[in-house]
C-alpha cells in the first residue's frame, strides 16, 4: 500500500510500521482489563464493530484520495488499537465456553483454522488487489474486510457468553463433574426404588445397601455391558475406592469405545454393585457375597436358599 499508492521508498517502509506496531500493542494493554469489568460480550462486540466502522471510513477516505502515507498509517494505528484488543481477547475468552477437558483442544483448533484462513486468504486477496495499482479494487477489499469485522461483532453481541469475573467451572461444567452428577442422580433414584420395593414387599437382604432379593445382575445390566461392569467390579475389589480417572485407567476403558465407561459405571451404580463415596470417587458396595462371586450367582443362591 505505502510503496504502490503513496510512493514511499521501500527502505523507509519499516519506519511507518513502528507506530503501527505500537498501536497494535497498546490496544490489548489498555483495553484488555475492560473485558473482565465492562464485560466479554460488550467489549468483543464493541471492539470488532468499532474497528470495522473505522476501516470502512478509512476505505472511503482512501478512495477519495484525501489520505497520504502518514495519515493512512495513523488510521491503521487507530483501527488496530481496537481490532487487536478484540481479536486477542476473543481468541482467549472463546475457550471459556468449552468444558475443561476439551478447552485446550478447542481453542487450538479454532485458532489454527482462523489463522490458516486469514493468513492465507488475506495476503493473497489484498496482494492481487494492490497489484492492479487501481484504487477501486483495493477500496472494495477494505469494504469486504470491514463487513466481516462488523458481522463478527454482531455475532458476538448475540451469542457471546457473559463470563466476566466468573470461575471457569461456572461457565462450562467439566465433563467429569457432569457425568458424576448423572451417576449420583441415578444412584439416588435406584436407592429410592429399592426402598419403595421393600416397603411394598416387606422383605429384604437385611442390609442397607439397596439390593432386593429378587434382583438379578442380568436384569439390570445391558447385555453388551456385562464384561465392562465385571471389569469395574474387579478393579474396585482389588484396589479399593478409586477416583474416576484412576478407575478408567485400571480397566483400560480407552479400548471400550466412546461413552462405554460412563454407561457401564452408571449401570453398576444402578445395580448396587458400585457406590459413590465422593464427588468423583467410587467404591465397591459392601455386601455379604464371597470375593469373586458375581451378583447373578449370589442372587441365584439366595433365592434357592429361601425356597
Amino acid at each position: 500500500m505505502l510503496s504502490t499508492f503513496y510512493k514511499v521508498d521501500s527502505g523507509k517502509v519499516g519506519l511507518y510500521l513502528i507506530p503501527f506496531a505500537i498501536g497494535n500493542f497498546l490496544g490489548p494493554v489498555v483495553l484488555g482489563r475492560l473485558f473482565d469489568t465492562v464485560g466479554r460480550r460488550k467489549m468483543i462486540a464493541g471492539t470488532y464493530i468499532v474497528s470495522g466502522v473505522l476501516l470502512l471510513i478509512t476505505a472511503y477516505l482512501f478512495k477519495q484520495g484525501t489520505l497520504n502515507a502518514t495519515t493512512q498509517t495513523i488510521c491503521w494505528c487507530v483501527i488496530f488499537f481496537f481490532a487487536s484488543a478484540g481479536a486477542s481477547s476473543a481468541y482467549l475468552t472463546v475457550s471459556e465456553i468449552f468444558p475443561m477437558e476439551t478447552r485446550a483442544m478447542c481453542i487450538a483448533f479454532f485458532y489454527a483454522v482462523g489463522t490458516g484462513l486469514g493468513g492465507a486468504v488475506g495476503p493473497l486477496l489484498f496482494g492481487s488487489l494492490i497489484n492492479t495499482k487501481h484504487v477501486t479494487p483495493v477500496f472494495w477489499g477494505y469494504v469486504l474486510a470491514s463487513g466481516l469485522m462488523i458481522a463478527a461483532g454482531v455475532v458476538a453481541a448475540f451469542l457471546a457468553v457473559d463470563a466476566e469475573q466468573k470461575q471457569l467451572e461456572e461457565i462450562a461444567t467439566p465433563i467429569t463433574a457432569a457425568e458424576a452428577d448423572v451417576v449420583g442422580e441415578r444412584e439416588d433414584g435406584a436407592r429410592r426404588d429399592v426402598a419403595r420395593g421393600r416397603r411394598h414387599a416387606g422383605v429384604g437382604r437385611g442390609s442397607s445397601h439397596g439390593w432386593a432379593p429378587n434382583s438379578s445382575y442380568s436384569s439390570v445390566i445391558d447385555d453388551d455391558l456385562h464384561d465392562e461392569v465385571a471389569a469395574i467390579e474387579a478393579a474396585l475389589r482389588g484396589n479399593g475406592p478409586l477416583d474416576r480417572d484412576a478407575l478408567k485407567h485400571q480397566v483400560n476403558s480407552r479400548r471400550w469405545g466412546p461413552g462405554c465407561f460412563a454407561r457401564a459405571l452408571s449401570q453398576a451404580v444402578d445395580a448396587g454393585i458400585v457406590t459413590r463415596v465422593g464427588r468423583s470417587r467410587f467404591a465397591l458396595a459392601r455386601d455379604s457375597r464371597p470375593a469373586g462371586v458375581p451378583f447373578v450367582q449370589r442372587s441365584q443362591r439366595e433365592r434357592s436358599g429361601r425356597r
